[in-house]
């Protein structure tokens, strides 16, 4: 397996920005999915995410985010689904076979049970 430069990933909550802040630090890429263009400009502005974790400092010099969902799929091989546990189906139901076909999908979800689903 080929080490890892570039990823997305897609959620904005406090695990996804956990993901992020270590992928960053890591020198890794991150094209990183947001649910809003507001959230994408606090970040931008301030280098935090501004719901979750918002202590944590972000090295946006290895972030590039988005609130387009097709860009984040597109602009990477590699895609993480860091989704809470709540939202795995809807957040799946929304990838498009297409824009899918030839990316290596993770899936991380924290607080995951079966019964969740």
């Amino acid at each position: 397996m080929q080490p890892l430069h570039a990823i997305t990933v897609i959620a904005g909550g406090s695990w996804a920005t956990a993901l992020v802040k270590v992928f960053s630090e890591n020198r890794i890429n991150v094209k990183w999915y947001l649910r809003s263009q507001e959230h994408v400009n606090f970040l931008m502005t301030n280098g935090r995410n501004p719901n979750y974790l918002s202590f944590l400092q972000l090295n946006l010099q290895y972030i590039q985010p988005t609130f387009v969902y097709e860009e984040a799929i597109t602009s990477s091989d590699d895609v993480l689904l860091a989704v809470p546990s709540a939202y795995p189906k809807p957040t799946i139901a929304e990838l498009d076979e297409k824009m899918v076909r030839d990316k290596r999908i993770y899936v991380s979800i924290r607080d995951w049970f079966l019964t969740s689903w």
